[in-house]
């Protein structure tokens, strides 16, 4: 994942779907916690996955596009999906959320990035969850 990806990250963002997965290596007692991120598509039918990572102990929004993506299964009773992406295992919304407001992947990255930055990363705090949610409120689909 990195953050030069090409100009098509000016695209205007139209939908969105959060994601879990497991959250890999972690202690014996924390093996429930989940990660979460957001899954954008573009007004060009391109997909981002928009993500908080912890990287040396600060909080890092990247932006990466799914190099190979597949549908494992489909719960039309408790509407979501899970999804192979990039050799991962996740879960997404069936439907997701339309966004209206006119942001591009770059400007929803940089908002979330100054958001983000205004506390170390904490595992159980300032983590994952919170920054999907706060981009989430942002783009108006919380």
């Amino acid at each position: 994942k990195n953050n030069s990806l090409p100009k098509e990250t000016m695209s205007k963002i139209v939908q969105l779907y959060v994601i879990r997965r497991k959250l890999e290596g972690t202690p014996f007692r924390l093996r429930k916690m989940a990660h979460s991120a957001v899954l954008v598509g573009t007004a060009n039918n391109v997909y981002y996955i928009i993500e908080l990572v912890k990287q040396k102990e600060k909080s890092n929004v990247v932006v990466a596009i799914p190099t190979s993506f597949y549908v494992i299964s489909t719960d039309y009773n408790n509407p979501h999906q899970v999804i192979n992406m990039n050799g991962e295992v996740w879960t997404k919304q069936l439907y997701g959320k339309h966004v209206y407001k006119d942001v591009t992947v770059e400007e929803a990255r940089q908002y979330l990035q100054n958001e983000m930055n205004q506390y170390p990363y904490d595992l159980l705090e300032w983590n994952c969850h919170v920054a999907q949610e706060t981009l989430r409120k942002w783009l108006g689909v919380l």
